[in-house]
């Protein structure tokens, strides 16, 4: 996997096991956004599967508008459309599956432990490896599908990052010690989120809670965040079957978190 001979659909196919993630290609070399592309294409009814692959977002977007930017041509910046055909509150926690899964597999890949931000950041000691986020169309209770974009630092030197992004950057080739080839590692990482995408599928999130408390780096910490009453503070105590970080409050109550912003001591 040593070295970088780009992700030409043609390379990345020849490096594919998957039975539908990755089959089907849409590339290009700049695109606004991987997931606005994507969107679309599942509104034209592109198959489950389909991924919207580029070397340069122009305009990259985290969770809460937060700007995602990557210099052209180094690293991984991709979406999967989803078809679930499921009810769309039992896919909430599908975003979770998918970072605990390559977390997982980015931990074997370069031999150096990656942990989880709730909900869906990739981070080391270090600073954020990468990102994930998902949008989706719903009609009635069902989603018509899932759009789940994912950002990987791969090949950036850290003197590449943009000073401004309000986080501290890492790329594999940062803590790992080498260049990977981009297809070679899109391949595997597909592979690994269809077979987790079955697995969720057929025994929901449950499945993967045991290995994102693992890797939830705020687990058994303080945190601060906006609850019912305001500012709130709290210990993270794990993650709910349904997605959402549960914290103990100092009256020993329980909340269990979803849309909102954790501020630690990690950010």
């Amino acid at each position: 996997m040593n070295g970088d001979g780009g992700i030409l659909p043609a390379r990345v196919k020849r490096e594919l096991r998957t039975s539908v993630f990755g089959r089907r290609i849409y590339y290009s070399v700049a695109i606004d956004s991987t997931n606005r592309m994507a969107v679309d294409l599942a509104r034209r009814n592109e198959p489950h599967g389909t991924i919207v692959l580029t070397d340069f977002q122009k305009q990259g977007r985290g969770r809460h508008t937060k700007r995602w930017a990557s210099p052209p041509g180094e690293n991984l910046l991709f979406s999967i459309v989803l078809r679930p055909n499921a009810p769309a509150r039992s896919l909430l926690p599908v975003t979770l599956a998918f970072s605990v899964t390559l977390a997982t597999t980015l931990t074997r890949v370069l031999q150096k432990e990656i942990g989880v931000k709730w909900p869906n950041d990739l981070v080391t000691p270090q600073g954020k490896l990468g990102g994930i986020l998902s949008e989706s169309a719903i009609r009635g209770d069902i989603a018509q599908f899932v759009i789940v974009g994912i950002g990987l630092n791969v090949n950036t030197p850290p003197a590449n990052f943009p000073a401004d992004l309000g986080c501290t950057p890492v790329s594999c080739l940062s803590i790992g010690g080498r260049r990977l080839d981009r297809a070679a590692l899109l391949g595997r990482l597909l592979f690994d989120l269809e077979t987790a995408y079955d697995e969720f599928v057929r025994d929901g999130f449950a499945a993967f809670v045991e290995e994102y408390d693992k890797r939830l780096i705020i687990l058994s910490r303080p945190i601060r965040y906006m609850g019912r009453s305001g500012g709130e503070e709290g210990r993270v105590v794990g993650i709910a079957e349904d997605g959402g970080l549960k914290v103990v409050r100092s009256d020993d109550t329980v909340d269990v978190l979803y849309d909102v912003e954790i501020q630690d001591e990690t950010d």
